[in-house]
């Protein structure tokens, strides 16, 4: 079987070729409720990527995966802001480009009857074109941009957060590539709950 799985990667890879990357689905965030604890209103994570079709990929070859990354990512912040041991409502996503137009954030907040607010952009998640995946480590690049409103819309945190994940290929199968990706979306995510900053603005809506 890892025979085939390496013929089928080395001829994706000399045809300029997409190569399915088979990725682990998370568990579904099951919605709990915390007694006397305050409750944020989570956007939908808008993917504004300029290619959605896939991931980039090492010399010819190009990497598409079979899960909705946004939605895996989406997924993980949900777990992680329960782990905080807040309340968790989720935003529609066919209302979040014109919540961003009109910016009506304060009254969003107030009809979900929610305290504060997040906002997340993936804008990046990426491998660069024709990484020599051979004789050198390759990168996947990973970038959110990030908001989060109080209960009065005011803006109390922003910021882009980066992740680098790396992963030596060789002449392996797709197993590195799927150990990228995944990787990358955990590590995107634990890269934002690891900043001190939004930290300090989970903490300040207490």
């Amino acid at each position: 079987m890892r025979k085939l799985l390496f013929i089928l990667f080395l001829g994706s890879f000399i045809a300029g070729c997409a190569i399915t990357v088979p990725i682990t689905k998370e568990e579904p965030y099951s919605f709990i409720h915390f007694e006397n604890s305050l409750t944020i209103l989570v956007a939908q994570l808008k993917d504004t990527r300029s290619n959605k079709r896939d991931i980039g990929g090492v010399g010819l070859g190009y990497f598409v995966v079979d899960v909705d990354i946004p939605a895996e990512i989406h997924n993980k912040i949900l777990k992680q802001l329960a782990e905080q041991k807040f309340n968790i409502k989720v935003l529609p996503s066919e209302t979040i480009s014109d919540l961003i137009e009109t910016e009506k954030i304060k009254d969003v907040i107030r009809e979900n009857s929610a305290n504060a607010m997040f906002l997340a952009e993936l804008e990046q998640f990426e491998i660069p074109r024709g990484a020599d995946a051979t004789f050198q480590t390759t990168d996947l690049v990973s970038r959110l941009f990030v908001s989060f409103f109080d209960s009065d819309g005011i803006k109390i945190y922003q910021n882009k957060i980066m992740f680098t994940a790396k992963r030596y290929f060789g002449l392996a199968t797709i197993g590195p590539a799927k150990d990228l990706v995944e990787d990358s979306m955990g590590g995107i995510v634990d890269k934002l709950f690891d900043d001190h900053e939004f930290i300090k603005a989970l903490e300040s809506i207490r």
